[in-house]
């Protein structure tokens, strides 16, 4: 096949007509967010405020309190699934359970005096301090969408396997300390 050839067959793909193919997809307007009978329905609506200006609301926000406790979702964005239905209060709530978790962390590497268990507490702590970033950094659009699960909440159980593993390192360090 001659260059010529190669570029003619390459200009013919370039002019399909790909109209008739949009044209045959559902409408994803606008319209879509008021009518769920529509494809691409959102539990999303929009209101005007009394400037003028537009916004989209969710229709169901946790607001402080929250939605609802068990609802059974399961994600490995449990930040935002904590945030729906404990509320603000919850979810702040859980950030400082797992800040205390790490201060816990850097107590018990600081009081070793093994150099090796130092060594050890202090990877496994910014080993879960880098997770607990990454993910709340997903989920408020900080960070890149990596996967990386929240330690103790995501779902998954390979995850909780080598967080509890970790957290196990931890207590061998702060046992041999004590003895």
């Amino acid at each position: 096949m001659s260059l010529e050839d190669k570029t003619t067959a390459i200009n013919e793909l370039a002019e399909i007509n790909y109209q008739p193919y949009l044209d045959a997809m559902p409408d994803m307007g606008a319209t879509s967010f008021n009518n769920p009978l529509q494809p691409g329905f959102s539990s999303t609506r929009t209101e005007t405020l009394p400037d003028g200006r537009k916004i989209t609301v969710d229709k169901e926000t946790g607001a402080a309190l929250g939605t609802n406790l068990f609802g059974g979702q399961q994600s490995s964005l449990q930040n935002t699934v904590a945030g729906e239905q404990l509320g603000f209060i919850g979810s702040g709530f859980i950030i400082f359970l797992l800040f205390i978790v790490l201060m816990r962390g850097f107590a018990i590497a600081r009081r070793s005096t093994d150099p090796y268990g130092t060594l050890v507490s202090t990877g496994v702590v910014a080993w879960f301090a880098f997770q607990i970033f990454e993910n709340i950094g997903m989920t408020l659009g900080l960070m890149p969408m990596t996967g990386v699960p929240l330690p103790f909440l995501s779902y998954g159980g390979s995850s909780m396997f080598a967080n509890l593993i970790g957290f196990g390192l931890l207590q061998n360090v702060h046992a041999s300390h004590r003895s």
